[in-house]
């Protein structure tokens, strides 16, 4: 079934945006550039959540439909200057987004100031318009 804007819907779970900075508090880590550019860590990325599911017991309406970043991995991205014949590339020493997980959500208003995202698994429906 697909949804269509207007439908009243029930709502069992949502995702919430979280912050990068409570993740690596979890992790124990006080500077992530530092961490990243570590020993420990050469060659290897590190996975945090943008968004995670909380529960909850809502009734609201389609309002769209949005994809959007649920992971991303991060890692320490070096490599030397190198001569390619024509001039000299420079040396390339940064933290960067080495691959993220989207998900399909469908936003849905369960007050006038809410817009939840929610995954379709997650959506009851109750009656259209």
């Amino acid at each position: 079934m697909r949804y269509e804007l207007g439908d009243k819907v029930r709502i069992k779970k949502y995702w919430r945006q979280i912050s990068q900075s409570g993740q690596l508090k979890s992790y124990g880590i006080d500077d992530l550039e530092q961490h990243l550019r570590s020993q420990d860590m050469q060659g290897d990325t590190m996975w945090f959540d943008k968004f995670i599911k909380v529960e909850t017991n809502e009734i609201g309406l389609i309002v769209g439909e949005r994809t959007i970043k649920i992971r991303y991995s991060l890692w320490h991205d070096w490599q030397d200057a190198y001569d390619t014949g024509i001039g000299t590339m420079p040396e390339v020493d940064k933290i960067s987004q080495e691959s993220a997980e989207f998900k399909k959500v469908y936003l849905v208003a369960t007050r006038m100031n809410y817009i939840r995202r929610v995954s379709f698994e997650d959506i009851q429906f109750i009656g259209g318009d």
